[in-house]
């Protein structure tokens, strides 16, 4: 392919906003910020309408706060969610159990000018074990 073909197709991209949009993308669903240090796993539950996904979160060891950790949820809506957290400790001991209501919010990783590439809401499991909307 020549380097002008690839040019135009580059540009082609971008007509429909008339911006440098490009195919870099953020990963939807729930961040998970956990401030109690005794948690190994988080599971997750994500319900809207009829549909529910459940996936299991692993923070990384000796970090007291991981808000890099997603849930991957790649349909959640931008409406509310209703999402049930049981976070777990690495002897198996529950350490937090509740059920908040989240509110996602589209992501614009390359700028609110370009297409959402999905949708992301948070929750916080406290150091007290308390689970929060983030």
């Amino acid at each position: 392919m020549s380097l002008l073909a690839l040019l135009v197709m580059i540009s082609a991209c971008n007509a429909d906003t008339g911006a440098d949009c490009t195919v870099m993308g953020a990963p939807a669903g729930i961040a998970v910020q956990v401030e109690h240090t005794a948690v190994a796993a988080v599971d997750v539950k994500a319900c809207w309408d009829a549909t529910c996904v459940a996936t299991t979160v692993r923070p990384e060891p000796g970090h007291g706060e991981t808000t890099g950790e997603i849930a991957q949820v790649t349909d959640i809506p931008a409406r509310p969610v209703t999402v049930e957290v049981s976070a777990t400790a690495a002897n198996g001991a529950t350490t937090a159990v509740g059920t908040v209501t989240v509110n996602p919010v589209p992501l614009h990783p390359n700028g609110p000018q370009c297409p959402a590439t999905g949708n992301r809401a948070k929750i916080i499991i406290s150091a007290d074990g308390t689970v929060l909307a983030g």
